[in-house]
């Protein structure tokens, strides 16, 4: 059989419904021991007619800070501090769930590659929770002119 070489050409980003199929267990990652997961996108198909799925790649961390632990907490599973779980009773009660993945672009050795920077669990009509407000920061005062500095000087000796 002939092979093609050829670019590959990463899933654009943006929010894409997905399942969450399955996962599974790896070792060795960069953090440690890790968890694959597979989520199917809703309404993408490939040249065959399967559907499109997107890896996602999380350690076993569990913490605060921890993706796996943002993605339980957004399907209202968050974890208990001190409690030690098994990684299939983290991990089996969200097989099915359908959740928005915010996929972006990472530059990577390979070229872009499209990777799940986001989670967001359906409320019940189907749409992603409103996003969260966020904290802007104030902006700095403009510089004064010397002119201006001088002025207000003035002003104060006067």
């Amino acid at each position: 059989m002939a092979m093609t070489a050829q670019q590959s050409v990463p899933l654009p980003e943006g929010v894409y419904g997905a399942t969450f199929s399955s996962w599974e267990e790896t070792t060795g990652g960069q953090y440690g021991p890790g968890v694959k997961i597979v989520w199917l996108l809703h309404g993408k198909t490939k040249e065959n007619g399967e559907p499109v799925d997107k890896w996602q790649f999380v350690s076993q961390k569990l913490t605060p800070r921890s993706t796996l632990w943002a993605i339980c907490k957004s399907f209202g599973n968050t974890p208990i501090l001190g409690r030690t779980y098994e990684v299939d009773e983290v991990m089996d009660p969200l097989v099915g769930v359908e959740a928005n993945l915010v996929i972006k672009h990472e530059d990577t050795p390979n070229g872009p590659q499209a990777k799940v920077t986001e989670v967001l669990a359906l409320n019940a009509n189907g749409s992603a929770p409103p996003p969260q407000p966020v904290a802007r920061p104030v902006p700095a005062a403009a510089p004064r002119s010397q002119t201006a500095t001088a002025a207000a000087g003035a002003d104060a000796v006067g």
